[in-house]
């Protein structure tokens, strides 16, 4: 096993779960975004909180509190512990603060990259990039016949491919791929140990062919959350994505391609033409990329590019919130870079997850056009915050899916409160369409 910095044992204290009994709860990404604003304001890394003073200071700054963090940083003989039988398993950790993690990742999803990765194999799979396969557990007979050819073309030219080790899509393309000794690479959301432990897995992984990476601890159970959230991992690695069957309006593979689609350069999205489901066809409407027609031995990444350079931009069934944050919008925020340590620049600051009831008046800005500005954005994102909140989500939740500044986010939930356009739930706190 490579050996972990003193940055990454500090992240994992922070951030991991390392047993069942832990008596502290981890921070979670939002959390630690905000203690990583704390550091760099004070030009410190994680590996400095093992100062005792420096840890007061960063506690007091960020808001985590003394006595949280403290217990995190104590946890040094259960980390010791745990990287133990990590390494006995072939496991390895790389943090952002190393510069071994993909930079791939940082540059695609910037502040939402994972503050850690896991992996079992070759981790120099991750520079070379490649294709990503993606779509439903219910694989029809034309949608598995073309993911078969396609990743068979794939391997003969020496494309690596990318998936989410799931059952259907994912995992057709992974077993194709492996079984023509072709190099994989499987984004995990769950049981990363017992999956490395498979026969074909331990194989492809010995040859240097198959790398499983996931930012879950490598036996976690199976969540949601996680399986829609470990998306765009595969969007962020992969150069191009080809979403090979997506149930309309549901499941992980819609919500991932339509994340991408709206994402901010976003990567090309390719989509199988059919006509059935239905979501294939609504996901070129938000401005995928029909699957192009590919001739025997012709280049498969050539097609691709040629297809994405042919292709008409395509108006998305909900515009970005940053489309009416720029310019001279008075409550414009720039867009966040990966919170890197310790190159990253410096973030606005965030604030804590409640939502004050508002009045609908913008105190900020004091001359009527700044008011009548914030009106304007108001009414043209609300439709998009709506939409979102079909399911119950925190403050927190919903500003990092969005990739918007908290502070105007919960200017406009008040508002949305006050018209009860959205109503409040409590224990814990969370928002959700009236």
């Amino acid at each position: 096993m490579t050996t972990i910095t003193e940055n990454t044992k500090a992240i994992l204290l922070l951030c991991a779960f390392l047993n069942k009994d832990d008596s502290v709860k981890p921070l979670t990404q939002t959390e630690y975004t905000t203690l990583t604003q704390s550091l760099l304001k004070e030009k410190l890394t994680p590996s400095s909180l093992y100062d005792s003073e420096l840890l007061a200071q960063i506690a007091e700054d960020s808001g985590l509190g003394m006595e949280r963090l403290k217990g995190l940083m104590d946890r040094g003989m259960q980390l010791g512990f745990a990287l133990e039988k990590w390494g006995s398993d072939g496991i390895w950790v790389v943090s952002r603060s190393d510069a071994e993690y993909p930079q791939c990742i940082k540059r695609h999803i910037k502040h939402q990259s994972p503050p850690f990765l896991y992996g079992v194999g070759d981790r120099k799979l991750l520079v070379g990039g490649g294709v990503a396969f993606v779509g439903s557990r219910n694989i029809d007979t034309d949608g598995f016949n073309f993911t078969k050819s396609i990743v068979q073309a794939c391997v003969k030219q020496g494309i690596t491919v990318i998936s989410g080790a799931a059952k259907g899509v994912d995992e057709t393309s992974m077993d194709t791929a492996i079984s023509g000794n072709g190099k994989v690479i499987g984004i995990v959301a769950d049981r990363l140990r017992q999956k490395s432990l498979k026969k074909s897995y331990r194989t492809a992984i010995a040859k240097q062919n198959l790398l499983l990476l996931s930012p879950y601890h490598p036996e976690a159970g199976f969540n949601v959350g996680n399986a829609m959230a470990r998306n765009k991992l595969i969007y962020a690695i992969a150069d191009y994505s080809i979403v090979v069957s997506a149930d309309h309006n549901k499941g992980g593979t819609w919500a991932g391609a339509k994340e991408e689609l709206r994402r901010k350069p976003a990567k090309p999205v390719y989509v199988r033409k059919c006509d059935k489901p239905e979501g294939n066809r609504k996901l070129v409407e938000l401005g995928a990329i029909e699957f192009p027609e590919i001739q025997a031995d012709e280049l498969i990444l050539k097609a691709l590019a040629d297809a994405a350079k042919s292709s008409k931009p395509v108006q998305e069934e909900l515009p970005s919130l940053f489309d009416f944050m720029g310019g001279n919008n008075v409550n414009s925020q720039p867009k966040e870079k990966a919170l890197d340590i310790p190159e990253a620049k410096s973030h606005p600051p965030v604030v804590n997850n409640t939502v004050d009831k508002g009045t609908g008046k913008d105190e900020t800005n004091s001359t009527t056009d700044d008011i009548q500005i914030s009106d304007a954005v108001y009414h043209a994102v609300i439709p998009i915050i709506i939409n979102e909140l079909r399911e119950p989500k925190n403050a927190a939740e919903l500003a990092e899916h969005l990739n918007v500044n908290k502070t105007q986010l919960n200017d406009w939930l008040g508002k949305a409160l006050s018209q009860k356009l959205i109503i409040k739930k409590t224990k814990p706190v969370r928002f959700q369409k009236a």
